[in-house]
């Protein structure tokens, strides 16, 4: 994680992002840890919050890795666009706005499949059908891959970026 902090503070600070509004989504949730997912971000998307950004990251990555909720965690920035709440998701959908969304993961979902019934198949759908609502909405999705995320993982995030709309997940 520690790299990937570093990678996405220099993001965030670069001077060709002065006019992007950043938001911040951590999976599992800062607050809840293992399978938990809030259904708002940690940092809402918004303009200048690079600083609480990275504050967040630094108080919360050491603690948040044992579990990857990334079905439940994609969904609800799915379903958060939906909803009509400045300062969360929504901006994402403005009119008239250029938005993407940064899937970064270390790992492959450890908690979609706990539920009964659930398969593999089913996970890499409700990645997909996750997706492909945000790119109806107009976002695409980038997929980063970093550490040891495993097969099963690539073929999740290679799932997520080729249902919205960038076509392969990046190997970081």
């Amino acid at each position: 994680w520690g790299q990937a902090s570093v990678a996405m503070t220099d993001m965030l600070f670069s001077a060709v992002n002065e006019e992007v509004q950043f938001g911040l989504q951590l999976f599992p949730s800062a607050d809840g840890g293992g399978c938990d997912v809030l259904q708002t971000p940690e940092v809402g998307v918004e303009q200048d919050k690079q600083l609480q950004i990275v504050s967040t990251l630094k108080a919360n990555l050491p603690g948040i890795a044992n579990a990857t909720p990334l079905v439940e965690s994609y969904e609800s920035i799915a379903n958060g666009v939906a909803r009509v709440n400045p300062g969360t998701l929504a901006n994402l959908a403005a009119p008239d706005t250029v938005s993407a969304v940064l899937v970064l993961s270390d790992g492959a979902d450890s908690c979609a499949q706990r539920e009964p019934g659930s398969s593999a198949q089913q996970t890499l759908d409700r990645l997909g059908n996750a997706a492909n609502s945000l790119l109806q909405r107009g976002i695409r999705t980038y997929a980063i891959a970093f550490g040891g995320v495993g097969s099963e993982g690539e073929q999740q995030l290679a799932q997520i970026a080729l249902s919205g709309g960038t076509d392969a997940h990046i190997r970081a």
